[in-house]
């Protein structure tokens, strides 16, 4: 939880049971899927996201069958995450998912959680006040895809 700014030279400790640190920089968007036996192990209709404000951020997730080569094809989903901070405000778009594959679930909502310091003041998805957890310096809420694919979803904390 310890912020750092840099360049500079970190001295760090670790538990001896642990790989060591893991360094995140302001406006990191990580996915993350549920654990599994193996990939493609069962369908993922939630995707965990871990969100770091601080700055502006992009990530672009694809997505393919995992077990054929069908992605050579272009059978791919991608999905972009962008999130923006402008003082207090944070904002978080999901863009429809684009493309297809073989066994890609219908539907798909995002368990996101946002690293802030204080708990906002406000939650908002689509323009519409929405409910949210705040726990341990995180704030935890669901987005769900817009079911046509059509429209972005765009979680904004104030």
């Amino acid at each position: 939880g310890a912020e750092t700014v840099g360049p500079c030279w970190v001295a760090n400790e670790y538990p001896e049971d642990r790989g060591g640190p893991l360094f995140v920089r302001a406006g990191a968007i990580i996915p993350q899927w549920p654990p599994m036996l193996h990939v493609g192990h069962r369908s993922v209709e939630t995707l965990d996201l871990e969100v770091f404000p601080g700055a502006d951020g992009e990530f672009t997730l694809y997505e393919d069958d995992s077990e054929s080569l069908e992605h050579l094809a272009g059978k791919v989903a991608v999905t972009r995450f962008i999130c923006r901070q402008q003082r207090k405000i944070f904002e978080l778009t999901i863009s429809p998912r684009t493309g297809e594959y073989a066994g890609m679930p219908k539907r798909r909502s995002f368990a996101c959680r946002v690293h802030l310091a204080q708990p906002p003041k406000s939650l908002q998805i689509n323009g519409q006040p929405a409910e949210f957890f705040y726990e341990e310096g995180q704030v935890r809420f669901t987005i769900p895809e817009d079911p046509a694919r059509a429209t972005p979803a765009v979680a904004r904390l104030a």
